[in-house]
């Protein structure tokens, strides 16, 4: 018997394991501009070697991506916003437990290990490209936490991704069902094509993908905001998703020393960090269903985005981000405002003129507008929202969300409908330390002209939202209907006396003043306010015009205070105006008394009310005492 002191033979599990090893390294596109050492690694299917050399390429930009991300998957907060598959659904589950513990540092080893399979699992799945949500959560993975994958499910799940490289629009993107889904598909297109260009840059030849996803990024940027960067309205119910998207391409470009856009666009960027963060308020209270309806979840990704691009006023901006992840106790009283001195006037005026980050703005471009009464994150918030047909409100009273969705709009003309306008335009915006005002007109084919305005007193916790409609026929019969819409978990509660509501939500107790109606419950009233199927109603009649003047208050200082308003008589040249013509109104709280007046047909002379003699078309002044004069909040001139 012949005797061999070894054997050249290798066991076949070992061939099999080798064998598949070169197969799948096979299958990763490495081209000639990828490293040597990188090269080196297929020909001999070292699955060890490629995997930690391909982790040391991407050393740099791993570093600096943690840094901005800190211990947060990134990925993880478009998980409930995407469509996602059975597969995805799976892999989020995974990674939320995973990135749990990596926070939390609990069971972090045994997590490693059941993402492991997951990833193994979920690599060796697939006979097409990956859809986004999956290829970005992976990429992210790869590259923070390179080390957790085996080396052979580290290179499959790379080989994976570059099938990215060849993918059509089609085989990428979400399932959609309607236009703001269709608009969020491209932009996670366009970002998960980034992202995996990112991640494959090791492999060399990832030019062409970046490039045009560079360009779609920046055409979704350019599409949804205006020159300075501020949201068009159509974003708003998105604007999560949208910024999510956003701040993760500028954390990777950062990470990866590579911009996805001109320096132009990092102007327009930075200009929607400022605008964005505006929008940011406390943690609303935790509703039945336990969801903030309405609620504008933009804090995380503007902080990602801060950190990554570094705009004018960053500390500024993320200091009002970070106080905004506070849970709201109680509403906080606001000091009064007071007019500087006359000697102080122009140096305040400059030093406001001079200050670049606004609480408010407002963009004719993107039908849109916030009114902030601060910097505080406990700021009084509405944003309006015109871009269609109707009206989206949402408003913050302290940080606690009220109203959330369509301000809706009807009127009757001797008991006929009208149609509605069908669009609407900003014809007034006014911005100053002490108020804050917007008003938009309706845009429609009959004679009917319909106008809202919004007024917030920055310093009073104080607004008044009113709607007018005018006809030249001075003796039609107009009835005009309301409803501003509640968010869920608003309570209601009526004053036993006048006919003032009390609307509570969370740490918030808003006063509703309907001022067209008379103050006292004994009186017969002339319209209706009441609270049904979620929403606030109001009906008012006229002849010929009709005003609905809402005041709401819920300044601390005067919750308890008494309030009464009245319905005012406006003259002209010693002749009472009719409905059609002009309205005015007082309304007091306590110490607090303000009076507006609102002119629905111009007049040929100069009109009077309580004292004030005006041409303007629209006024709200305070009525500070009986020896001071009044104080003007805004005065809107009549059209030429």
């Amino acid at each position: 018997m012949q005797t061999h002191g070894g054997s050249s033979e290798q066991p076949r599990g070992t061939i099999m394991a080798a064998t598949a090893a070169v197969r799948i390294l096979r299958s990763i596109p490495v081209s000639r501009q990828a490293s040597e050492s990188l090269r080196a690694t297929v020909p001999a299917g070292n699955l060890k070697s490629f995997a930690r050399e391909y982790r040391r390429l991407l050393e740099g930009p791993a570093r600096r991506l943690q840094k901005l991300q800190q211990n947060d998957s990134a990925a993880l907060w478009s998980a409930d916003d995407a469509a996602l598959s059975a597969r995805e659904r799976s892999l989020a589950a995974g990674l939320r437990q995973y990135w749990q513990s990596v926070s939390t540092g609990r069971q972090k080893t045994r997590h490693r290990r059941d993402l492991e399979k997951l990833l193994a699992g979920w690599a060796g799945s697939f006979r097409q490209p990956p859809r986004s949500w999956e290829a970005l959560a992976v990429a992210e993975l790869l590259l923070l936490q390179g080390e957790i994958p085996e080396p052979a499910t580290f290179a499959a799940c790379v080989a994976v991704l570059a099938r990215l490289k060849s993918a059509t629009a089609e085989s990428v993107g979400l399932a959609v069902n309607g236009p703001l889904q269709t608009t969020m598909a491209s932009a996670y297109q366009s970002e998960t094509a980034f992202i995996v260009a990112l991640v494959l840059s090791p492999l060399g030849e990832s030019e062409a993908l970046l490039e045009n996803a560079s360009a779609g990024l920046q055409q979704m940027l350019q599409d949804g905001t205006d020159e300075a960067g501020r949201p068009h309205g159509s974003l708003l119910p998105v604007l999560s998703g949208f910024l999510s998207i956003m701040a993760r391409s500028a954390a990777w470009g950062t990470a990866f020393r590579q911009s996805f856009g001109p320096p132009e666009q990092d102007a327009r960027l930075a200009g929607l960090v400022a605008a964005a963060t505006m929008l940011a308020v406390p943690p609303q209270p935790v509703t039945e269903t336990d969801v903030p309806a309405g609620s504008l979840s933009v804090v995380s990704p503007l902080l990602l985005l801060t950190d990554a691009i570094r705009p004018t006023h960053s500390g500024k901006l993320q200091k009002i981000l970070r106080k905004s992840q506070r849970p709201l106790k109680k509403l906080r009283a606001i000091k009064p405002w007071k007019a500087p001195a006359a000697d102080k006037s122009q140096a305040s005026e400059e030093s406001v003129a001079g200050e670049q980050l606004q609480p408010a703005w407002q963009s004719d471009t993107a039908c849109c507008a916030v009114l902030r009464s601060s910097l505080d994150h406990d700021a009084d918030v509405l944003c309006v929202d015109w871009h269609a047909g109707q009206v989206q409100l949402q408003a913050y009273t302290g940080g606690v969300l009220l109203f959330s969705g369509t301000w809706h709009w009807s009127a009757r003309t001797n008991d006929a409908p009208v149609a509605g306008p069908i669009a609407w335009k900003c014809s007034c915006w006014f911005d100053d330390p002490e108020c804050v005002f917007i008003e938009l007109e309706g845009e429609q084919s009959g004679d009917l002209k319909c106008v809202r305005q919004i007024m917030l007193a920055r310093r009073e916790r104080f607004a008044i939202f009113t709607d007018t409609v005018s006809t030249p026929a001075d003796q039609a019969r107009v009835q005009l209907t309301t409803a501003l819409p509640f968010t869920e978990g608003v309570t209601e509660a009526h004053d036993s006396v006048t006919r003032e509501l009390q609307l509570t939500r969370g740490a918030a107790t808003v006063r509703a003043l309907p001022l067209w109606l008379e103050d006292d419950r004994v009186q017969h009233p002339l319209g209706s306010c009441a609270v049904h199927d979620g929403q606030l109603e109001m009906t008012a009649p006229g002849l010929g015009g009709a005003a609905i003047p809402l005041a709401l208050d819920w300044n601390p200082r005067r919750s308890d205070a008494p309030a009464d308003w009245a319905r005012l008589t406006v003259t002209e040249n010693r002749r009472r105006c009719g409905a059609q013509e002009a309205a005015g109104f007082r309304v007091r709280v306590g110490g607090f008394q303000v009076l507006l007046y609102r002119s629905l047909m111009a007049g040929k002379n100069s009109r009077a009310v309580l004292g004030l003699h005006t041409w303007d078309e629209t006024v709200y002044t305070r009525i500070p005492g009986r020896e001071t004069p009044m104080e003007g909040l805004v005065e809107v001139e009549s059209p030429e």
